[in-house]
């Protein structure tokens, strides 16, 4: 058996909305701070925000008055992200992909995909983002990754919701037991 597809994998995301929402960790603000400082980026600005989620990471943009527009294909996510973030005027949450967005050139000061891109088609992703962003616009990837050391405990107990909702997990994508 093979494992699901890219695009399969990211929306089996939005079958658990809200206990992603409450469970997954949030950014450092230390992130936003440091994204906001080294682009000069003011209130106002325009972003892109690619694979928002539940809005985790928009709530951090909206925060510093930026404003977000918020690509989520999974209805549930996307669902969740507009009711954190209803008391935003200056955030739009679309239900789409970055790949069926119709995309508005140099329209965005930034794009950013947290924890996002690798979801993205490799085959367009870099075309389409440098046609939405305006002349010295940036691109902002921010991604989680894994540190050696530690204990294997997150990863022994999340192992069963790996082969709940990843059926086909093979052996080799787990932790020995």
């Amino acid at each position: 058996m093979s494992l699901p597809d890219r695009t399969t994998l990211g929306r089996s995301f939005d079958r658990a909305a809200l206990a992603y929402d409450r469970l997954r960790p949030h950014y450092p603000d230390a992130v936003f701070h440091t994204l906001i400082a080294r682009t000069g980026l003011t209130p106002g600005t325009r972003v892109l925000e690619i694979g928002a989620g539940t809005g985790i990471a928009t709530r951090a943009l909206a925060a510093r008055g930026l404003h977000v527009t918020a690509l989520e294909p999974g209805a549930a996510m996307a669902a969740v992200a507009r009711d954190s973030l209803a008391a935003h005027p200056d955030i739009t949450v679309i239900e789409t992909t970055f790949e069926d967005w119709t995309v508005t050139p140099g329209a965005f000061d930034l794009v950013i995909a947290a924890t996002a891109f690798h979801w993205l088609d490799p085959e367009t992703r870099l075309d389409r983002i440098a046609e939405t962003l305006a002349p010295g616009g940036y691109l902002a990837i921010v991604e989680y990754r894994h540190v050696a050391g530690g204990d294997d405990a997150y990863f022994l107990n999340a192992q069963p919701c790996y082969e709940r909702f990843v059926p086909g997990t093979q052996p080799w994508t787990s932790l020995p037991a």
